[in-house]
């Protein structure tokens, strides 16, 4: 379960990086993206390690 967190994660985080730097976004919403983008990058991570997929289950239960 927790190997699909963090891919969903992952790739929703990198979409909302590659909206962020798109230069057709609107300007206010850009960093809001990119913010946003590097959180969901820094929660897979997390997810990634043992530390973190241990709380992913302990959530989960």
């Amino acid at each position: 379960m927790g190997f699909w967190i963090m891919i969903l994660s992952g790739v929703i985080g990198l979409e909302m990086l590659h909206l962020g730097f798109n230069k057709r976004a609107q300007k206010p919403l850009r960093p809001v993206l990119v913010g946003v983008g590097i959180i969901l990058m820094a929660f897979a991570i997390y997810v990634a390690t043992p530390l973190g997929a241990d709380l992913i289950l302990k959530v989960a239960m």
